[in-house]
């Protein structure tokens, strides 16, 4: 056993995995559809991602896996279920992009390679609205009524 596996199995990972994190992991960690219907777009060995787990899953030495979503600077390709983030020095990112709603997943822990930031209070609180919004059922009782 290696010193990176002796580390994992004791839950500790080589960034800290924080919940509105935005890491990068290599693609082939994410089960991702190539979005080109021309099939002229070269895919990149990285992808970013966000991290929707809580923070309890993320500190958890039991549980191995969170959840995640998949983000993309092109913009062209917005559904909508993708939400459009700017990109800020607390995110870190470096151009605007979208977090792509309809491919939330489970991945590794292990799989986060690098962290870019993390979003502020404000654009979490979009970004779960967001993912509530997209999960709702229009026809469902008002849960204040229970």
């Amino acid at each position: 056993m290696n010193l990176g596996d002796a580390l994992h199995k004791i839950g500790i990972f080589r960034v800290q995995i924080e919940n509105g994190g935005i890491y990068r992991i290599r693609n082939a960690a994410i089960d991702f559809p190539v979005e080109d219907a021309n099939q002229t777009r070269k895919p990149e060995e990285f992808r970013t991602v966000t991290v929707l787990s809580n923070q309890e899953l993320c500190d958890s030495r039991f549980e191995e896996s969170i959840l995640v979503a998949p983000m993309s600077h092109d913009l062209s390709l917005k559904h909508s279920t993708d939400i459009i983030i700017s990109a800020t020095k607390e995110n870190g990112l470096n151009k605007d992009g979208r977090i792509i709603l309809s491919h939330i997943q489970p991945i590794l822990k292990s799989a986060l390679e690098k962290r870019f930031g993390k979003f502020s209070n404000d654009e979490w609180k979009r970004i779960v609205a967001h993912i509530l919004d997209n999960i709702d059922r229009p026809d469902a009782p008002d849960p204040a009524g229970y």
